[in-house]
């Protein structure tokens, strides 16, 4: 069972920058405000039940201020949403710099976090997806972390060390928008077929952009004894994708499991880098049938006859 969130967003706007200046601010619908963002890191997770956003832009009337809009919502829980503004014309150099990387576990491993709360803030599961969500400040940082499934993300709000710590006010969302879609998977290709309904109801793991990347897995369970898996992984430096069949001798039952055990996946179907994201499947012919996304595995368990399983890559 998952704790509530609802402490999140206040916690954020206590203790951001807690040596410096923090102010506090209730806005309806400014967690939506970053519209021409330098970074911005979206998905949905665990057939749409998970949401998170974390989106990073300069203020378009002060140069000064950097923009960090943020948007986290599961089931049955409050919502989590605003906007961090942080203000550094106290500093001799330029802008604070805000960052982005997949550390998402620094937040609650760095020592000498000043946040006065137990560490991480949140964690759980939904629809056996792994879900966390923690905070960092100290001196002139500021990290937000967030994981769903296999995404993993860290926004670093950082003041030159050593000079005078930033103004910050923390706008708390009151009336977010509506979640805008992510960017559909491409059609005709093999790791679309389950997203378009070839094999029957299909379930959305992930649906993420994330920087100029996007990630979807996808399963569908037409049978018992059937499952198909459907990954791409696409940017502009690359795209790949698979369709993943497994068929079991009947009567037997088979099942999709996650677990962070990646060394079964030893075959690369795509790799990048900055930030890191990886597309990995267990070898041909091996069982239990696996597929890895980052860190995380998806594995079709099957009963002890060997099943018949197809495999079919994209073409583009």
């Amino acid at each position: 069972m998952m704790r509530s969130i609802g402490i999140v967003g206040a916690l954020l706007a206590a203790a951001v920058f807690v040596a410096g200046c923090v102010s506090t601010a209730n806005v309806a619908g400014v967690s939506n405000t970053c519209t021409n963002p330098a970074t911005m890191n979206d998905g949905f997770f665990a057939n749409r039940s998970v949401y998170f956003r974390i989106s990073t832009q300069a203020d378009p009337v002060d140069p000064s201020t950097n923009w960090v809009c943020y948007r986290i919502k599961v089931p049955n829980q409050p919502e989590t949403a605003g906007r961090l503004d942080v203000n550094a014309t106290t500093d001799v150099a330029p802008v604070a710099r805000v960052t982005t990387d997949v550390d998402s576990r620094a937040c609650t491993t760095t020592v000498g976090n000043t946040l006065p709360t137990t560490h991480p803030i949140q964690q759980g599961t939904v629809a056996e997806t792994p879900f966390y969500i923690d905070a960092y400040g100290a001196g002139s940082q500021t990290w937000l972390c967030v994981e769903a499934g296999p995404v993993k993300h860290r926004v670093l709000v950082n003041a030159s060390a050593g000079l005078n710590e930033p103004d910050v006010t923390a706008n708390s969302d009151t009336a977010p928008g509506p979640i805008a879609d992510t960017t559909p998977p491409p059609a005709g290709q093999p790791s679309t077929s389950c997203s378009a309904g070839a094999y029957g109801p299909a379930t959305e793991n992930v649906n993420a952009h994330l920087a100029d990347r996007d990630l979807f897995l996808y399963n569908a369970k037409p049978a018992d004894n059937e499952v198909h898996v459907c990954a791409r992984l696409s940017s502009p430096q690359g795209a790949a994708g698979f369709h993943l069949g497994v068929k079991a001798a009947v009567n037997q039952v088979v099942d999709v499991q996650q677990s962070s055990d990646i060394t079964p996946c030893t075959n690369d179907v795509l790799v990048l880098g900055n930030p890191p994201l990886a597309l990995r499947t267990s070898p041909v012919g091996q069982t239990p049938v696996s597929v890895c996304v980052n860190s995380t595995r998806y594995t079709v368990v099957t009963g002890p006859v060997p099943p018949v399983v197809t495999f079919e890559r994209d073409t583009q």
